[in-house]
């Protein structure tokens, strides 16, 4: 090859070299301007197989599957266990079902709420008659929902504005379902149950 030859592939080779590098800026400049692209792979805490989370996030990984994304769901005991997944993060969790008043901004400063989905009412079913306060539950066998489940830890939150310690209680750990069952055999004394309405 001649001196000639290779003196006019130079510039060719420069004029690659320079849009390899143009391109490779252009791209780099939107991902900063734009922010990363949306993860392909996104873990949901969910719920108890068969709770009305879960059967909620198999919809959810349903429709995000026909976007392209993969919904990997990890079952919990419930919203607070959902919530302190989404605390560490070291969990992988990066999305989760949650009942209202679990948390709170300064609980939870990093946690966003993307909206409420649908109401949960909080239902408290007693066989002991209930005057204007929960004090008649001292000392009685109820249900509050399984540890880890925000029925439960909404459950606990009301009794102590009701001035009710949880050591004063016969306090039993089961599903709705079962409470539900004990509270009309006449085992339990009460029961709480959370209702989605979806």
């Amino acid at each position: 090859m001649s001196a000639r030859a290779s003196q006019k592939r130079r510039p060719i080779r420069l004029l690659i070299i320079l849009t390899a590098g143009l391109v490779a800026l252009t791209v780099l400049a939107t991902i900063v301007w734009l922010g990363p692209l949306p993860p392909r792979v996104v873990v949901m805490s969910t719920g108890a197989p068969g709770s009305d989370y879960a059967i909620l996030a198999e919809r959810y990984r349903d429709v995000l599957r026909r976007s392209g994304v993969e919904l990997r769901l990890l079952p919990s005991a419930g919203g607070e266990e959902n919530v302190q997944r989404l605390k560490d993060p070291s969990s992988g969790v990066s999305v989760a079902f949650a009942q209202g008043g679990l948390i709170s901004e300064r609980s939870a400063p990093d946690l966003r709420s993307l909206g409420a989905l649908f109401l949960e009412p909080f239902w408290f079913f007693s066989r002991a008659p209930l005057r204007p306060q929960f004090r008649d539950l001292r000392g009685k066998k109820i249900a509050l929902g399984l540890p880890g489940s925000g029925t439960r830890a909404l459950a606990i939150q009301l009794l102590r504005l009701n001035d009710i310690d949880e050591d004063a209680l016969d306090i039993q750990s089961m599903p709705p379902s079962q409470a539900s069952e004990a509270l009309l055999k006449g085992t339990i004394e009460g029961g709480d149950l959370v209702l989605l309405g979806f």
